[in-house]
């Protein structure tokens, strides 16, 4: 699958990299369903905003239902992604870097996919939400100037 490919998917959410501190990053979500950012302050957040799109558009579907200490309502099949998508991913960019994510598989408790670097145009696969936050890292880690030789995870 191509980058080109990755941004135009109907599941893909572009993810804007403001600012980066010791801790975490901050930034904004974006999907092609809504104009309107959804703002992140840090890691934990932004895949909680993430999977609670996912489970609203009931795709990609997870391979296991969350446990919860309370009872969930029942799921029902979203026609979000039967629509047409009203918003272009391309005009978002972050501050500090900018990736664009196709989660395809929701499989073991966790996410598959791709996640697409764009100011240095890498392309890499993740089997984990936990690897997509190290590939995120690795990039974010890396230095501005362009005479740098990109990180070895997006290779």
């Amino acid at each position: 699958m191509s980058a080109l490919d990755t941004i135009h998917a109907k599941n893909a959410i572009r993810i804007c990299v403001d600012a980066v501190n010791a801790e975490s990053f901050h930034g904004r979500l974006y999907h092609r369903y809504k104009p309107d950012p959804i703002p992140f302050e840090g890691a934990e957040q932004m895949l909680l905003a993430a999977e609670s799109l996912f489970d609203n558009w009931n795709y990609p579907q997870p391979g296991l239902f969350a446990r919860s200490f309370f009872p969930r309502p029942a799921q029902r099949g979203n026609k979000i992604m039967d629509r047409q998508p009203l918003e272009d991913l391309t005009d978002h960019t972050g501050g500090r870097a900018t990736f664009t994510v196709q989660v395809v598989y929701r499989q073991n408790a966790t996410w598959q996919g791709t996640v697409t670097w764009l100011e240095k145009g890498k392309q890499s696969y993740f089997r984990s939400a936990l690897e997509l936050i190290k590939l995120m890292d690795s990039a974010l880690e890396e230095a501005p100037p362009s005479g740098d030789k990109p990180s070895a995870a997006f290779s």
